[in-house]
């Protein structure tokens, strides 16, 4: 596996065209053609601008990045209990965690939280019981791509900048 190869399986996994890269770090499509077809290789700088859209670190694309001995216990260990294969366990780790065994502390508990962790984000069950509020909102959020909007820019908001946000609002309705 090359890193084109590390390229193109980060973009099935977060929904890409090569189009869509090229857009977010400013490189022409053709480009990124001429490296599926293995005419031109990434230089150190486009590696590393599209490193930074991925989340993941420029020795991942290029396969320098290698499991220490107590991480790949820690990996097997975790397969067995997650009943997930050994390669995917530890392509998924070092798809997003920069690891050496000198510059991080590994522990059981810190990988087994970040299995789970992501592995329950991809398996998360539906909602059995929707009361009937909650699906007033689901409804409003479903058709209202301002609510969306809304909702996706506050998600991450304090509770006292939601606070104030309301305030703006129902003073804005109050002048109508």
């Amino acid at each position: 596996m090359d890193a084109y190869d590390r390229i193109e399986k980060l973009m099935l996994e977060h929904g890409e065209k090569a189009s869509d890269l090229a857009r977010a770090t400013g490189m022409s499509t053709g480009l990124i053609s001429q490296w599926k077809s293995r005419m031109q290789k990434p230089s150190a700088t486009k590696l590393a601008k599209v490193a930074s859209h991925y989340g993941v670190t420029t020795d991942y694309l290029l396969g320098n990045q290698t499991l220490g001995s107590e991480l790949k216990k820690i990996i097997k260990s975790e397969s067995e209990r997650l009943g997930i294969p050994e390669d995917d366990l530890t392509q998924a780790f070092l798809a997003r965690k920069p690891v050496s065994d000198e510059s991080i502390k590994l522990n059981r508990e810190s990988v087994a939280h970040y299995f789970d962790t992501l592995y329950s984000q991809k398996n998360q069950a539906p909602i059995d019981v929707v009361d009937e509020d909650l699906r007033d909102y689901l409804d409003e959020l479903r058709n209202r791509p301002e609510m969306r909007m809304l909702f996706s820019t506050t998600k991450n908001a304090t509770k006292a900048q939601i606070e104030a946000i309301v305030k703006m609002v129902e003073e804005m309705q109050g002048d109508r």
